[in-house]
């Protein structure tokens, strides 16, 4: 893939932003949400290479994962940082993996963080090999969370953001071929407040209520995670037309006759 200096430069200004903005009270809060996302699934799929595309917090991501090779592939980290993956320093547009060589990639909010997500799909997909998993969170639109922040104090970084709804994404990655695993909301939160045993069963009751709309596309939750399957295409061969009929039981294959052959009422007249 021939990529031009415009189409290498990645806006990962969100992802740094979102680095220090997770250690926040608010933030804090919707990353143990999300976290508990990303520990659920990562937990249930295998492979050989797991390659985390950026960084949105500094304590891993990938610690439920039972793929033993974890790569994090990142234009900012230092060496002095307490990184537990191996660390690549490459361009998220240029990173120097061969074509269907992973087994899965995570992307935490990266998609919001690039010039052209769809395009950077693209890109990635020629990265994951047949049956390999795709694995995306990002951030609900319609949640308060982010109608919240892009009124605050730091509402340019988030209007900057490409904030992608989950099913417009989901509609991407089947134009591409893929496999729709796991497509799950967060619980919503809109408050600086602590889920204390009081009104932990008032979250519960909210979030089951929102499930109906969540089928829908319209969650108000604040993030989501998006699990896709690769699919392997093996082109069908062709078969004979005299085998199509095998397919319908008890069909008899009907036998054509040219109008310049013999009828058998004919040959026995004769």
């Amino acid at each position: 893939m021939s990529l031009e200096l415009r189409d290498i430069e990645s806006h990962v200004g969100f992802q740094r932003y979102l680095l220090r903005w997770f250690k926040t009270p608010f933030g804090k809060q919707a990353l143990t949400l999300e976290r508990a996302l990303l520990d659920e699934h990562l937990n249930t799929l295998f492979g050989y290479y797991l390659v985390q595309m950026g960084r949105v917090s500094h304590a891993s991501l990938l610690a439920t994962s039972r793929i033993k090779n974890h790569i994090l592939v990142d234009e900012t980290l230092t060496r002095s940082e307490a990184i537990t993956e191996r660390i690549v320093l490459a361009n998220l547009m240029a990173q120097p993996f061969a074509a269907s060589s992973l087994d899965l990639i995570l992307l935490p909010h990266t998609l919001e963080s690039t010039i052209d997500p769809y395009r950077f799909i693209r890109y990635v997909d020629e990265l994951i090999r047949a049956d390999g998993h795709l694995v995306i969170t990002g951030f609900n639109p319609m949640s308060c969370l982010v109608l919240r922040q892009r009124l605050g104090r730091d509402k340019s970084r988030w209007r900057a953001a490409h904030i992608i709804k989950m099913e417009r994404l989901v509609d991407w990655l089947r134009l591409l071929g893929y496999e729709i695993i796991v497509k799950e909301y967060s619980s919503s939160r809109c408050f600086e407040s602590k889920i204390t045993d009081k009104i932990r069963p008032f979250y519960r009751y909210v979030h089951r209520l929102g499930r109906p709309f969540s089928k829908l596309g319209l969650s108000l939750a604040q993030s989501y995670i998006v699990v896709a399957k690769k699919q392997q295409w093996v082109p069908l061969q062709p078969r004979k037309a005299h085998q199509f009929t095998e397919w319908v039981s008890g069909a008899n294959p009907a036998v054509a006759q040219s109008r310049h052959s013999s009828s058998p009422s004919n040959s026995k007249s004769k």
